[in-house]
């Protein structure tokens, strides 16, 4: 009996191994497949005159601010073509009292995120009445499982 279980483990570990093989082969792939299709899209919104790009393929500048959709063969081609703007905060202190209302494209906001070990510290030493005030506002949401495969040379 029990080299019944010694041998169920080997054969769960080499399945293991395979899947985990598997899956790095799987990322290389996509890996490759992912550099493929962003030089055939640069190539493409190239081609369409919508963007232009440097050497190292960054968008240098968009002919279009927004979307464009054209018939290109049988193909419906839709493009987007965003510009983004980051606004320089230090900069942006300084002329902020220069600019007029009207004219001021900035709008402040405040946001909130969750201090995981301040969590874990309420949870550990804080009072049943904390803990429940503090889950009464908390909404807890789960991510998709990300597994990270590294060689180990």
């Amino acid at each position: 009996m029990f080299e019944f279980d010694i041998d169920e483990n080997i054969v769960a570990e080499e399945r293991l191994i395979e899947d985990i093989t598997n899956l790095n082969t799987i990322n290389y792939q996509i890996a490759e497949l992912k550099m493929i299709k962003e030089r055939v899209e640069r190539k493409i919104v190239s081609d369409m005159k919508l963007a232009n790009y440097d050497e190292k393929g960054h968008v240098t500048s968009v002919v279009h601010d927004g979307e464009q959709t054209r018939v290109v063969g049988k193909f419906k081609v839709k493009v987007k073509t965003p510009s983004l703007y980051k606004v320089d905060t230090k900069e942006y202190e300084i002329v902020q009292s220069q600019l007029s209302k009207e004219f001021n494209p900035i709008k402040k906001s405040i946001s909130y995120r969750v201090d995981k070990k301040v969590l874990e510290t309420i949870r550990a030493y804080a009072s049943t009445v904390d803990q429940d005030l503090v889950e009464s506002f908390l909404i807890l949401d789960y991510s998709k499982p990300a597994i990270t495969l590294t060689l180990n040379v």
